[in-house]
């Protein structure tokens, strides 16, 4: 059974290390904030500019108190639909009603409304056909308490606008707010770009929160488009109020900040494991499976399969050291000197059987045999003698001497009829 065994776990370790090389460890979540769609190159942009970023991830957290500005990339089209994420649906992360407005109890936000179906970043196709249609809004705007609100898009192709600023804007098929549709507690913003794409909504008992329509301004696409990156890091800045300003990525339904003035505590979740198994850590644990999997592999192939203690015996260790000497002879093609080794090891082992372990001498051996048969153990003899010399024989001759050699042994050994 073990000898089935050790062969599957080596094979099992192979596949598993190539797995991981294969798959990099990817999972949906990570998949949708590194695609075209994702706010990795928020985080960037802003450090780069020289503001402070603290990015929402499980096992962190960070003091309400200390945020200026939550930004919150929206891509879920129903915050009723508690149902899990899946590959097909419109996007890939849901967040829940309560959930979301939690966000801006107490932080100022800045929303970036959904505009992209998850095929976009699949297929890597900008195109109507792969844009959410305008008649599902209604819903998700009743859900944010935006009731009314409508949005409308240009031709598809690329616009470029100015910010008002100096900065060119670069955007495909711009997805912008119709300004009839505004409800009374929101209103236009200073910054803009093409057409309406910037609304401030300030309702009771919430922090003021900026809605951003066409998320390409943000998005990891966009911010590689015109002067995109530099439009988004004013509009940011002109949102800041604090001497010493944070702006807190919060793209996850959970909340991770803390409230209390005493310590940050940390949540634990199975994510925390799953950290050291992303990239690319995921790589080099794939190359570690593989590099054991080799060594078992090549250490049970040279060395063999364990042996257990109570196996070991003087009489194995001294077979295992006379076989482990004929091999390294035979390797330098020293037959006669590996046939001279066996014969008087032989012999060796003949005196022992005679005499007792520890007592047996090859010379008392020739006498005790002379005894039964002079005639036959004066041959066995003079034939022992010539092979321990060790003398250069073709392979032929000694195979022939050999065989002399166990015959005359079985005579002496066992009588005439052996």
């Amino acid at each position: 059974m073990a000898k089935v065994l050790g062969p599957l776990a080596i094979v099992l370790l192979l596949v598993l290390g190539f797995a991981f090389l294969t798959w990099g460890g990817r999972d949906d979540m990570r998949g949708l904030d590194a695609s075209v769609l994702g706010t990795d190159g928020v985080a960037l942009v802003l450090d780069k500019a020289g503001i402070a970023v603290k990015v929402a991830s499980p096992g962190s957290a960070v003091k309400a108190t200390d945020i200026d500005l939550t930004i919150v990339p929206l891509y879920d089209m129903d915050l009723e639909d508690d149902r899990p994420e899946t590959l097909g649906d419109t996007t890939l992360r849901t967040m829940a009603y309560w959930q979301f407005h939690g966000k801006f109890y107490d932080n100022k936000g800045l929303v970036a409304l959904p505009k992209w179906r998850w095929a976009a970043a699949q297929k890597a196709i900008a195109a109507p056909e792969t844009e959410i249609p305008l008649a599902d809004y209604p819903k998700l705007f009743t859900q944010l308490g935006l009731e009314g609100l409508k949005l409308t898009r240009a031709a598809p192709a690329f616009v470029r606008d100015d910010d008002g600023f100096g900065h060119d804007i670069a955007v495909f098929q711009p997805q912008s707010f119709v300004a009839s549709s505004l409800p009374a507690f929101c209103k236009t913003w200073g910054w803009q770009g093409p057409a309406l794409i910037l609304i401030r909504c300030a309702e009771e008992d919430y922090a003021e929160v900026y809605y951003l329509s066409d998320p390409d301004v943000m998005n990891n696409h966009g911010l590689t488009l015109g002067d995109n990156a530099a439009a988004f890091t004013q509009m940011v800045r002109l949102l800041l109020d604090m001497p010493d300003p944070l702006v807190y990525l919060d793209r996850l339904a959970p909340d991770y900040r803390t409230y209390d003035s005493e310590g940050v505590p940390y949540e634990r979740t199975p994510d925390d494991l799953l950290r050291f198994f992303k990239p690319p850590l995921g790589a080099i644990w794939a190359m570690l499976s593989i590099l054991l999997a080799l060594f078992l592999w090549r250490g049970g192939t040279r060395f063999g399969p364990l042996r257990r203690a109570e196996d070991e015996s003087p009489e194995r260790s001294r077979r295992e050291s006379v076989a482990t000497r004929a091999r390294l002879i035979r390797l330098t093609g020293q037959d006669a000197a590996m046939v001279a080794d066996y014969v008087k090891t032989d012999l060796t082992r003949m005196a022992e059987a005679a005499f007792g372990a520890g007592r047996g001498e090859v010379g008392r051996l020739f006498p005790l045999l002379a005894r039964r048969n002079p005639t036959q153990a004066e041959a066995f003899h003079r034939l022992a003698q010539d092979l321990m010399r060790g003398l250069p024989l073709a392979p032929a001759a000694l195979r022939r001497q050999l065989d002399t050699y166990h015959q005359l042994q079985r005579t002496l050994t066992h009588g005439d009829d052996a």
